[in-house]
């Protein structure tokens, strides 16, 4: 019965591991410079609204940020709730992302695994001590969501958000 056990237990730490590194790989140095990228051009337009703006509209899938953030909701608001998501998004990115992350401007994230999502492609990484996520579009340099493990993702906080405004506008 004991030889079963650690037969089991080899077998299911095989298919672990197999798992693991074929669905998690090296971070590519293509996704690293975009990071990159990203971070020191937000840096640099700390403070200017109109760089911040071109800044945000250069590295973020605003659009396919916000349908994340509406999940299910997205399919059925009409142009003008889709545009109020997606400038939500946008304001929430440049009004309370880019001050947080102007701090870690001369940090170097050190990267740790890159996972395939289909279409996307999450890194993941830790800069000053918080481990990040970054959700990437496949083949281009633009962010679908960040997230920062113990706090939360972008498209939960910008969800979270509109809720509230629509509750609080419905009274």
């Amino acid at each position: 019965m004991a030889k079963v056990f650690e037969l089991l237990v080899v077998v299911l730490l095989v298919c672990v591991f197999s798992f693991t590194t074929s669905h998690a790989a090296a971070v590519n140095e293509t996704h690293k410079r975009c990071i990159l990228d990203a971070i020191s051009a937000g840096s640099r337009a700390h403070g200017n609204v109109a760089a911040l703006k071109r800044t945000y509209n250069q590295y973020f899938a605003g659009e396919r940020m916000a349908a994340l953030a509406a999940r299910s909701d997205w399919k059925k608001f009409d142009a003008g709730q889709k545009k109020k998501w997606a400038d939500a998004t946008r304001s929430f990115v440049i009004n309370q992302i880019v001050p947080r992350i102007v701090k870690y401007a001369n940090t170097l994230p050190t990267f740790l695994r890159t996972i395939d999502r289909g279409g996307t492609v999450e890194v993941v990484g830790v800069v000053g001590g918080n481990t990040i996520t970054w959700r990437i579009l496949k083949g281009q340099c633009r962010f679908v969501d960040v997230s920062v493990e113990g706090v939360g993702r972008i498209s939960d906080f910008v969800r979270s958000g509109m809720h509230s405004k629509e509750r609080r506008s419905s009274r």
